[in-house]
């Protein structure tokens, strides 16, 4: 894995620290500048490159020559919620021969064409050991948080969004944080 990469903006993807990098493509039928852009992740941690809400713009996205340089052994693709399946599938494919498994809640399976390289994660199982989903909601949602915890970072699919001004909201509402410990229900380790 190249962790001492510099910052790059090829194809939009960016390292954010040492090891985890971002991008944000819109999903097709969302409108520009509106609602709706989403952020993914390769992180690496040990030898295995975590794509968590990977969306990717085809197979001639620009962002998947970076993601072939960080690939080193093995793909875990974990999706926080159903509706961020979109590039899961055709990844899940591309990196077959470095293992990769699709993660998630039971009905990310429903958005899939071949479910055969799925694997279920219920709220509060572990991936590897590299990763954590979480519950979220009362009653719980299909959204799982996913935590990371060499990173100690924890990735949300919608239920906190960044505005676009650097501040956080819960859904459409200012994030309070006794609403955020109310609403999530997570506890972090350490």
């Amino acid at each position: 894995m190249q962790r001492d990469r510099e910052r790059t903006s090829a194809g939009g993807i960016e390292e954010i620290v040492p090891g985890a990098w971002c991008w944000e493509r819109r999903p097709r039928g969302l409108a520009q500048g509106g609602f709706g852009g989403r952020v993914s992740y390769a992180i690496a941690v040990d030898d295995v490159t975590l794509l968590i809400d990977p969306l990717v713009d085809g197979d001639k996205d620009p962002v998947l020559n970076t993601m072939d340089d960080l690939v080193e052994t093995q793909v875990r693709i974990l999706v926080t919620m159903p509706f961020h399946t979109r590039s899961a599938e055709a990844l899940w494919r591309r990196y077959r021969s470095a293992g990769a498994r699709i993660y998630g809640h039971p009905a990310v399976a429903s958005r899939l064409k071949d479910a055969s390289g799925f694997a279920l994660v219920p709220g509060g199982g572990t991936i590897d050991n590299f990763a954590r989903m979480h519950v979220v909601g009362s009653p719980p949602r299909f959204e799982q948080p996913i935590e990371i915890p060499a990173y100690r970072a924890l990735v949300f699919g919608d239920t906190v969004v960044e505005t676009g001004q650097g501040e956080l909201r819960v859904w459409e509402d200012a994030l309070d944080p006794m609403a955020w410990v109310a609403c999530c229900r997570v506890d972090l380790p350490g």
